[in-house]
């Protein structure tokens, strides 16, 4: 009995040890859209808590670069998976009587469960207009375009 004490705890610091030390992996997936020169406003209907980027470049497209980050219990095979099945996939689609482009999530985000496990997601995005967009909402707040670089 005096031996299964000592082995039952390096057991069990091995298994919390291997907890301690997961780390989250992240991915990168990136999608362009060509918004008409009629819209104005970008309307952003993202997962909420994203980071959300916004520069300017030349140009008629819009770029958004996506990076997905997945928690305990992620691996990148399982992410790169998600990204080909189109889990992470954005639509856009033109308003032009508002003068608007939407952005939002081609599915419904629903909750991640791998190995019977909760898996957290967090998502940032990386959002590159052309000059014509003056305006950026995110869920409909407004961004604050002075943050980010000067329209060239």
């Amino acid at each position: 009995m005096k031996q299964f004490l000592p082995l039952s705890l390096l057991l069990s610091l091995v298994f919390l040890g291997q907890q301690l030390f997961a780390q989250d992996v992240s991915g990168m997936h990136f999608q362009s859209f060509r918004p008409s020169m009629a819209c104005e406003i970008l309307n952003l209907e993202l997962p909420a808590g994203a980071k959300i980027s916004v520069k300017y470049a030349q140009g008629t497209r819009l770029r958004v670069d996506q990076v997905i980050t997945l928690g305990d219990g992620g691996s990148l095979r399982v992410l790169e998976f998600l990204i080909k099945k189109g889990r992470y996939e954005l639509v856009g689609e033109e308003q032009t009587q508002e003068q608007v482009f939407l952005v939002k999530m081609a599915k419904e985000p629903s909750d991640l469960v791998l190995a019977k496990k909760s898996c957290s997601e967090e998502y940032s995005y990386q959002i590159t207009l052309p000059p014509h967009i003056k305006y950026v909402q995110y869920n409909g707040a407004q961004l604050d375009l002075e943050l980010s670089a000067a329209k060239q």
